[in-house]
């Protein structure tokens, strides 16, 4: 588990109600976003913005640099994922959310673990780090 202290300036998590709307604008405030009166249901900037706090707390607790996740596959396949390491080989997809996934949001988890296996299989043939 990441301690949030060693993150610096990045808020701890705080618990949020459940209500969709009153939960974005929350996180909105917490994380200094756009203006949060004007985010629609659905918005996603909230998650994109959790999704880089974890993303931070990776690089604090793994130690590794990061650089972005868009590659050409040898095919001319583009793939691209949250981030990458090259050394050692570590490949990221982050998923930021709030209360029970729906459907289509477990079906997106589940292709994204399919792209990794596949990305790992094209750009890593030795492997690359799981957890």
């Amino acid at each position: 588990m990441v301690d949030p202290s060693r993150l610096g300036a990045v808020p701890a998590p705080r618990q949020v109600a459940h209500d969709t709307r009153s939960a974005a604008t929350r996180v909105s405030r917490q994380f200094g976003l756009t203006d949060h009166a004007q985010l629609a249901p659905g918005d996603s900037a909230v998650q994109r913005a959790a999704e880089t706090v974890l993303l931070a707390a990776l690089v604090v607790e793994l130690g590794l640099t990061f650089g972005p996740g868009r590659r050409v596959m040898p095919d001319g396949t583009r793939v691209e994922l949250d981030a990458i390491s090259e050394e050692p080989p570590v490949l990221v997809e982050a998923w930021s959310h709030q209360g029970p996934p729906k459907s289509a949001q477990k079906h997106k988890v589940m292709t994204d673990a399919l792209k990794l296996v596949w990305a790992e299989a094209v750009l890593f043939p030795g492997g690359a780090r799981r957890s």
